[in-house]
């Protein structure tokens, strides 16, 4: 009965990431909405803007050995913010979700 339960609670959990993830999803979509009503134009935020503000830095990266990884990471970066958070936590959420 106490797995059970540890089943259900890593459930719940999933269900929460599920639902913040689109509520985060539906936010960022809200937000070039909003940019795009008052400007016209789209306004796009990939992945990597938002590393970049909290410091990360991506100068190691412009000289890897490996070509092919070098364009797998920045085509992985330039992917939009929403869409990376949306799928990204539906995966998660429904991987968390599973029963065995």
């Amino acid at each position: 009965m106490g797995n059970n339960t540890k089943e259900n609670r890593l459930s719940d959990c999933g269900y929460v990431v599920i639902g913040c993830g689109l509520f985060i999803t539906i936010s960022i979509f809200g937000y070039q909405f909003y940019h795009w009503l008052g400007n016209g134009e789209w306004l796009p935020i990939p992945l990597y803007k938002p590393l970049q503000y909290l410091g990360v830095s991506f100068d190691g990266l412009l000289d890897l050995e490996w070509k092919a990884m070098q364009k797998l990471i920045f085509w992985i970066l330039e992917q939009p913010l929403a869409g990376v958070i949306g799928v990204s936590s539906l995966v998660i959420g429904w991987l968390m979700t599973m029963k065995n």
